[in-house]
């Protein structure tokens, strides 16, 4: 059962070429200033919690938007749309938590 386990979960032998490593420094950047600038304008708006979830959580949200581009090589489509959504809302929900504190 463990090797079954370790088979489907191996990491490919491959590392990430580097059109991929770009392609998520690429999508890392784009999105954190994409979060910040939004979370920038929902403060002055108004919006102020939306507006520091938003700054709070730039880069962390970023960095799982650009896993699947290089970090989730090999990885069966469906999966890593579930791993990286799922992990979004856990980071919405902490840091909604984080500005009400």
């Amino acid at each position: 059962m463990i090797r079954n386990l370790a088979s489907a979960c191996d990491r490919p032998k491959s590392p990430p070429t580097r059109r991929e490593t770009l392609t998520g420094a690429g999508v890392m950047i784009a999105g954190t200033l994409f979060l910040t600038i939004l979370g920038v304008v929902a403060r002055r708006v108004g919006w102020t919690v939306t507006g520091e979830v938003l700054l709070g959580i730039s880069f962390p949200a970023s960095l799982t938007l650009s896993m699947p581009f290089w970090l989730m090589k090999g990885t069966p489509r469906s999966v890593a749309v579930a791993i990286v959504s799922l992990t979004l809302v856990f980071l919405f929900a902490i840091g909604y938590l984080a500005s009400m504190i």
